[in-house]
Formats: structure tokens, C-alpha cells, sequence
């Protein structure tokens, strides 16, 4: 898998480095081999040029191995359920600190690498090599990231989808007026995943922030997201979701977006 990393050294969960650029092996959800590109995002455009591309980008408190096994595990079910939808999986790495008690650690390093992230989108989408295709999906914190990144991308059409799942950011933020609301409609389609079992956004987030997490129970207003988000669709996932780490095993998640992906057929509020 390709991997962008602006973690020190790879591997380092709390420390911000110089953009990196590797080629990785993995097997059975195990590293296997890092190999550095030489010509760095030269190499990763060249590999995107043409093609159906999926970035992912974790949240915080995640080791390195833990990164590798979620990526693997996306990476597989995307070739199983989603194979005419995706040529690539590029995987984004960020230092989203190792421990639980990092949020506000990991929320800074999130918001100061965001504008490094949006030019890094910008050259993956570079005209000469431009994909087909680019979807980003992001989980718990990496939805920080990711919304700061597209509020400083210049235009639209950068991320054809973008899929939100836990999201880690307040439940009004992408409304109208509010905080992410400019930075959401700058993906063709935004897609909120939620689930009401989500303990972590339930407990956690909730004593971080002092608000509710979109991740728990979507938008705080559904109206305002009928009125001005009518490319958001949101899906309550409390059926098939009962823990914050859940949506990369659940196989009805990529099903659902094997559907949706291409051209939306599900109502913008759908329950799995």
C-alpha cells in the first residue's frame, strides 16, 4: 500500500515530521516492508494518474501497528465488496498520539497539519496526472483533519466523495453558518456515518468537548442539513455499529457505499 506519512520517522505517534512517502508490504494485517519512494509524491502521482483513488486517514490514539491492521482491513473489503470502484488505497498517516489521554495533543498536531494534508490533495489531483477518481475516508479525529484541510483547498472538485465515519468534530458543525459547513460542500457528496453505541464519542468526546459528536447521532439540526446540505447524506448505522472502531469490519458500511459511490440512490437520510 502507499502511504503519505507526516509522522517523525514513520513511526513516531507524537511527533510531527517532514512529508514522507513509502511504498509498504503487508500481510495478514502485519508490516511486512517499508520501502521510502525516491522521488516521493513525484511517485504517487504517477501511481494515481488515471485511476479510482481511496485516501484514508485514521484519528487519534493509534499506534503505528495499529494503523497498518485498520488500513489492511479497509483495504481488503474495499477489494471485496467495492472492486469496480477503487484501483488504489492510499493510506495517510498523521501523529495521533498513543495514548487516550492525547485528545488535546492530537487535536493540535490535527489542525496544524491540515493545511499541509490540503496541499497534498491538491498535488494528487495535479491535471497532468489526475485520477479518475478520489474519495478520502476518514475516522473519528481524522474528520478534524480532513474538514480543515478542505476549508483551505482553493475549489471544489479535489474529493469526488467524502465519507465521515465517527466523526470526531460537534454536531452542528457541518450546518449552515457553523464551523466545517463551507469545508463539507467542498466534496461532491459527503457522506456521515453515525451510531448511537459509539461509547467513545458518547463518554469521551462529550467530557473533551462539552458538545455532542456528529459521529453519535449526525447533524444536530437534520433540517438545516435538508435545507442547505442536500449533498450529505447521513446514515444511522445503530443496527451494525456498537463500538468507535467498528465501521472498518462492518461489511453492510462498504455495501452501502458500493451502491452510492458512483451516483446516489439511497435517501439522504438512510438507516442500515
Amino acid at each position: 500500500m502507499l502511504f503519505i506519512s507526516s509522522r517523525k520517522s514513520l513511526e513516531n505517534e507524537n511527533a510531527i515530521g517532514a512529508d514522507e512517502y513509502y511504498d509498504i508490504g503487508i500481510r495478514r494485517h502485519v508490516l511486512t516492508r517499508v520501502t521510502e519512494l525516491n522521488s516521493g509524491m513525484a511517485d504517487i502521482q504517477r501511481a494515481v494518474a488515471g485511476r479510482k483513488v481511496l485516501v484514508l486517514v485514521h484519528g487519534y490514539n493509534n499506534e503505528f501497528e495499529d494503523v497498518i491492521r485498520a488500513y489492511d482491513m479497509i483495504d481488503g473489503h474495499t477489494k471485496r465488496h467495492m472492486r469496480s470502484k477503487y484501483d488504489l488505497v492510499i493510506g495517510y498517516t498523521w501523529p495521533g498520539g498513543d495514548d487516550r489521554f492525547d485528545y488535546f495533543a492530537a487535536k493540535t498536531r490535527a489542525g496544524a497539519l491540515a493545511p499541509r494534508f490540503a496541499e497534498n490533495l491538491r498535488q494528487l489531483h495535479a491535471t497532468a496526472t489526475r485520477p479518475a477518481a478520489m474519495d478520502v475516508m476518514t475516522h473519528s479525529m481524522g474528520a478534524r483533519l480532513t474538514l480543515e484541510a478542505l476549508k483551505v483547498l482553493p475549489t471544489r472538485g479535489v474529493v469526488r466523495n467524502l465519507f465521515l465515519t465517527a466523526a470526531a468534530v460537534d454536531n452542528e458543525s457541518i450546518e449552515k453558518g457553523e464551523e466545517y459547513f463551507t469545508a463539507n460542500g467542498r466534496a461532491g457528496q459527503s457522506f456521515v456515518f453515525h451510531s448511537k453505541n459509539d461509547s467513545v464519542l458518547k463518554y469521551a468526546y462529550n467530557l473533551a468537548e462539552w458538545d455532542r459528536a456528529l459521529g453519535l447521532h449526525g447533524p444536530e439540526d437534520p433540517a438545516d442539513i435538508m435545507r442547505h446540505g442536500k449533498r450529505t447524506l447521513v446514515i444511522n448505522c445503530k443496527r451494525k455499529i456498537n463500538g468507535h472502531g467498528d465501521y472498518k469490519l462492518q461489511e453492510d458500511v462498504y455495501r452501502f457505499l458500493n451502491r452510492n459511490v458512483e451516483g446516489v440512490t439511497a435517501a439522504q437520510f438512510s438507516t442500515l
